[in-house]
């Protein structure tokens, strides 16, 4: 059994263990050196890697993130250390984030208030991420 790349037009679709002289019909199959993968392109005897990487800026990223629940919220607040009457005492001057702490039935990462308390409690953008994500699976 060797490896061995699956081509359709000249790109790999597939990377799979067979014996040499496999075939496919309507593909072309060949040994594949290591390092070559799905996406990988084949001409003139050559493998090209010509995959575009996907880059994701922190703030697309940040906008992918699940939205979570206010006890998700406050329990990750709270693994932290930082207690609902902290939160209160913090939004003390700002009603409209008050309502929002208060009476929100979910939390978006990328509404206002989360960074602003965020940065409120010293809290950068990535910690807060993070926290978000873990609160996610509580």
């Amino acid at each position: 059994m060797a490896r061995m790349a699956v081509l359709l037009s000249g790109v790999v679709e597939n990377i799979i263990e067979a014996s040499q002289g496999f075939n496919i019909p309507g593909r072309f199959v060949l040994p594949a050196p290591d390092g070559v993968d799905i996406g990988f392109t084949y001409a003139n005897g050559t493998f090209t890697d010509l995959r575009v990487p996907v880059v994701i800026t922190p703030e697309e990223a940040r906008a992918a993130l699940p939205q979570i629940t206010p006890r998700q919220l406050r329990l990750a607040l709270l693994s932290i250390g930082i207690h609902e009457a902290d939160v209160d005492m913090k939004l003390v001057n700002d009603p409209a984030g008050m309502v929002e702490w208060k009476y929100a039935t979910y939390f978006k990462r990328s509404h206002p208030l989360v960074d602003g308390l965020g940065a409120l409690f010293s809290i950068t953008a990535e910690q807060t991420d993070s926290l978000w994500a873990w609160a996610a699976a509580l």
